[in-house]
């Protein structure tokens, strides 16, 4: 609305009334579709006796492919060949949304028919959203040498919350260790001086040792 009031004119043009219609119908499809999901996996666990691929197929299978033909007749009207106009205008999340559906349908059907298919990644998702914090404060890590380091990085953290050991005391201590033997590296440098990598080392396999997760007592 206007400060009068009024429809913005360029809501009136792109007919975003139209979106939310559709964007409502989508969303309480969708929800439908997991609760019905969600349903079929209960009884399952209550009954290992039924096939969840059967049920899936019988009693979710409609609603998906309902959805989805929605977003074909919709992805119609939207889009257009070269030097002509759309049936509809439409706004550009919900045109983004809506191509997603229809380009990616096959393998968003997929999860039908596989007894271990669920609606969502979330769960495996949750799982990297660690790592992607770390990838996105980490210099360098679009790169196939930052994304190595970025993985070995990791595994250390992960190593040393499987032994119990606070990541950041621990890095504290490790960092203070190798400190004492920083003349024993010899590290990877440009044209400048600037080190850019590491390169060899003659530590022992004693003070590398001692400072593994499992090794390191603070």
């Amino acid at each position: 609305m206007d400060e009068d009031g009024n429809p913005c004119r360029e809501f009136e043009k792109m007919k975003w009334e139209q979106d939310l219609k559709d964007a409502q119908s989508f969303v309480d499809k969708i929800s439908n579709a997991f609760h019905i999901c969600n349903d079929i996996t209960a009884r399952c666990k209550q009954n290992p006796s039924l096939d969840i691929v059967v049920l899936k197929n019988r009693e979710l299978r409609p609603l998906i492919e309902e959805i989805c033909a929605d977003a074909r007749r919709i992805y119609a009207d939207i889009t257009t060949k070269k030097d002509e106009e759309p049936k509809r205008q439409c706004s550009k999340k919900l045109k983004a949304a809506i191509g997603y559906i229809v380009n990616n349908e096959a393998a968003l059907k997929t999860f039908l028919d596989s007894p271990y298919g669920l609606m969502h990644n979330n769960a495996v998702e949750s799982r990297f959203r660690e790592l992607d914090i770390l990838r996105n404060s980490m210099l360098a890590s679009d790169t196939f040498r930052g994304a190595d380091n970025l993985a070995l990085f990791y595994s250390l953290y992960k190593t040393a919350q499987m032994h119990g050991v606070e990541f950041e005391t621990y890095m504290r201590k490790a960092i203070s260790v190798m400190t004492e033997h920083m003349s024993e590296i010899e590290f990877e440098k440009d044209n400048r001086g600037t080190i850019i990598g590491y390169k060899s080392d003659s530590i022992s396999k004693e003070v590398l040792e001692s400072v593994m997760p499992w090794n390191l007592h603070i």
